[in-house]
C-alpha cells in the first residue's frame, strides 16, 4: 500500500518489488515509444498516478545502496561512491552589500529581487571593471568576493563504476 514508502525494509521488500513491477509493466507495456507527447490524457493521468509508487521503491534502493557502498566500497560491484558537486554561496550577506554599495553598484544590479550569486557577482564586477592586462610571471588577481564566499559540503552519492565523475574516499 502507499504506506509501503516510509517502511525500512522497502528496498528488499520483494512485495513492493512485484506491486512495483506490475504497475511498470502495465503502464508502460503498451507505450511503444517513451514520448509523453504521444499518450493520451488518460494514459498520461494513469501514468502520473502510478508515478509516486514507482519514485518511492527507486529512492528507497538508492538510498539503501548508497548505505551498503558507503560502510564496504566493494558491497555492490559495479558501483562506486562518487560526491555531489559542491556550490558556492554567500557566507556574509551584509558584507557582499557593503562591498557593492562601495564599489558604486546600484541595488537593481546585485539584488534586483534577491542577492545574485557568486558566479553572477563575479560576472557583473568583471563587467564593470576595467581589464589590465596581466604581465608574463605576474600572479593573476584574486577574486575580492572570496572573503565572502564558503563552499557547500559535498555529500556522497553512489555512481556506476564506469562513471568518470570524482571518486568517494573516506576521511580516516
Amino acid at each position: 500500500g502507499d504506506h509501503c514508502r516510509w517502511c525500512k525494509a522497502a528496498p528488499r521488500c520483494r512485495t513492493y518489488k512485484d506491486k512495483v513491477w506490475s504497475i511498470a509493466q502495465v503502464e508502460f507495456a503498451p507505450i511503444e515509444e517513451p514520448d509523453p507527447e504521444r499518450l493520451s490524457d488518460e494514459e498520461l493521468l494513469e501514468v502520473l498516478d502510478n508515478l509516486p509508487t514507482i519514485e518511492n521503491f527507486v529512492a528507497a534502493v538508492k538510498n539503501y545502496a548508497l548505505r551498503m557502498v558507503e560502510s564496504d566500497p566493494r558491497a555492490l560491484p559495479g558501483w562506486k561512491l562518487g560526491w555531489t558537486k559542491r556550490t558556492r554561496e554567500w557566507d556574509n550577506i551584509d558584507g557582499v552589500i557593503e562591498f557593492c554599495k562601495s564599489h558604486g553598484f546600484s541595488i537593481d544590479e546585485f539584488s534586483p529581487r534577491e542577492l545574485l550569486s557568486p558566479a553572477q557577482m563575479l560576472k557583473l564586477l568583471k563587467s564593470k571593471q576595467k581589464r589590465r592586462r596581466r604581465r608574463k610571471g605576474e600572479e593573476p588577481e584574486t577574486n575580492p568576493l572570496d572573503a565572502f564566499v564558503r563552499y557547500s559540503i559535498p555529500s556522497p552519492k553512489l555512481l556506476p563504476a564506469s562513471d568518470p565523475g570524482e571518486d568517494f574516499e573516506p576521511i580516516e
